[in-house]
């Protein structure tokens, strides 16, 4: 913005100056062909016009009374016969000269005001006024500096916006970046830039070999674990950090993809900070490839569908089954669902992955009538298209949906609204809802009250641990005691020993899944 406005200052003055002259000019001209009655007089109009056009109102209207001067009492109205003009004459044309400068000058303004406000929508952060991505696109930076690029994100933003609104949200945003401008203040070679969510970007720029970057990242500490108060609730920030060191020659905003691409490396991996390195690259180059590989191997039968029991705790009869999506490469060899599965749920193909478990999960209960079959919904494949896919599948083939599991993670209450209608549309026609992984997220007993499920699936991290950990038991048995009370059946996640499967059965667990009782099989 800087840049464009002393080439526009620069280009504006060049036209003044020649329109200034190119009004004498026409003076003179005026005056060697006798005087005003000529038509040359009337060539004023073209300096005034491009005066007001590019230096709007006050400089249009200043030229448009030095014309009318130039042409103004002392130029005669016919030199020849010696008449001069009238007071009146040249007073109708001044104010003539000074209206239209005054009106193209008000429309340049205006459109020059405009253009600026435009600009600085596309170029700042409505909320907080400060510059944003866009803004770097726009402005070439002197790449012959060494600079840092730190990415930094308060963590559980879309937890914050979930249980407490945009408005509320906003407002923790506006009060982040004003600790960090006051934070970073005594620093004169940081700007702060806007991304997304509670994202910042800050490019430091080292000058004259000067790098202060440990020592901004000390400043920042300051704000990692601190309380902040909105509408007077404590809130506590915790803030992870990608970060990049760029030599001479490099563009800043590939200083930005280095650092955001390290920040969702932190996230991911939950580290408090992380520093760019090429094996990041490829780490996400392999994430691009298993999503473009995904989809032809879909097609191509290389995605499998494997089964895995679930027993009775009383009994331990098969009560049930949960399908699982396993990937075969070309040669064979099994892909790890933590390989491809996290990378899918970010994409659109979790639609077709999703429509793709229910038609298996069809043709398993066709097959084997008295089963019950879970598949599961992730918080991406939620949505009103693969709930009727399900819907109107069961209807297609006549079933009974009570055969039918449909399997929710804590993380779709992040959207509770939409969760609970997609929840009753389901319940509505019969089939069974469980809530997967509980325990591993964001849940309250408070927030699982309102849901209309009807299994409760413990996660394997609270399972695991149960026969060493008082915690964990406690908390196992705190989730049997709520259950019981609200006429839900539990299900335990990762039963693999059998000490764990005894433990399980004496605080009340309804059903048990694991390796202990059976490992998931492909069905070829």
């Amino acid at each position: 913005m800087k840049e464009d406005f002393i080439e526009r200052k620069y280009i504006n003055n060049r036209f003044l100056f020649f329109s200034y002259l190119t009004s004498i000019i026409i003076a003179v001209l005026v005056h060697l062909t006798n005087g005003t009655t000529n038509v040359y007089s009337n060539l004023m109009y073209i300096p005034i016009a491009v005066i007001s056009s590019t230096n709007g109102v006050n400089k249009g209207v200043v030229h448009a009374g030095f014309s009318a001067l130039l042409i103004g009492p002392f130029m005669p109205l016919n030199i020849e016969l010696g008449l001069s003009q009238t007071p009146i004459n040249w007073v109708i044309r001044m104010i003539i000269y000074l209206l239209i400068a005054a009106i193209i000058g008000f429309f340049s303004d205006y459109s020059r005001k405009n253009k600026e406000h435009i600009y600085n929508l596309l170029t700042h952060d409505i909320l907080t006024d400060l510059r944003n991505l866009e803004s770097l696109k726009r402005n070439m930076v002197d790449i012959y500096k060494k600079r840092t690029i730190i990415a930094l994100s308060v963590k559980n933003y879309e937890e914050s916006l979930s249980l407490f609104g945009y408005d509320f949200t906003n407002k923790s945003v506006l009060i982040i970046a004003s600790k960090l401008k006051e934070i970073l203040n005594v620093y004169d070679n940081v700007e702060i830039i806007k991304n997304n969510g509670m994202e910042f970007i800050l490019v430091i720029t080292h000058h004259n070999g000067y790098i202060n970057t440990k020592e901004i990242l000390k400043s920042l500490e300051d704000l990692n674990r601190s309380t902040i108060k909105v509408n007077d609730i404590p809130i506590y920030i915790e803030t992870l950090i990608g970060m990049t060191e760029l030599e001479e020659g490099i563009a800043v905003l590939e200083g930005v993809r280095q650092a955001l691409m390290a920040l969702r490396y932190a996230i991911v991996n939950n580290l408090k900070i992380y520093s760019y390195d090429s094996m990041l690259d490829n780490h996400y180059k392999n994430i691009s490839d298993i999503a473009a590989k995904f989809k032809s191997s879909l097609a191509s039968n290389n995605i499998k569908v494997a089964y895995q029991n679930i027993y009775s705790s009383s009994s331990e009869d098969i009560t049930g089954v949960e399908l699982l999506a396993r990937w075969k490469d070309d040669n064979g060899f099994l892909i790890s669902p933590a390989s491809f599965i996290p990378v899918i749920e970010n994409t659109e193909l979790i639609n077709e992955l999703t429509k793709f478990m229910i038609d298996k999960a069809i043709d398993f209960i066709l097959t084997y009538k008295d089963a019950i079959v879970s598949i599961n919904f992730s918080p991406n494949s939620f949505n009103n298209e693969n709930v009727y896919y399900l819907v109107d599948k069961i209807k297609e083939n006549e079933l009974d949906s009570s055969k039918i599991k449909v399997e929710i993670t804590e993380q779709i209450l992040l959207n509770k609204e939409n969760a609970i209608k997609y929840i009753r549309i389901l319940k509505d026609h019969g089939i069974i809802i469980a809530m997967d992984d509980f325990g591993s997220g964001y849940s309250s007993y408070e927030q699982i009250g309102e849901v209309p499920i009807d299994i409760i699936k413990i996660d394997k991290s609270i399972i695991s641990k149960i026969c060493e950990s008082k915690l964990s038991r406690s908390i196992a048995e705190s989730i049997v005691y709520f259950c019981r009370n609200n006429n839900l059946e539990t299900i335990a996640e990762g039963v693999e020993t059998e000490e764990v499967a005894k433990t399980c059965k004496e605080i009340g667990i309804d059903y048990l899944q694991g390796y202990y009782y059976h490992k998931p099989t492909i069905i070829e």
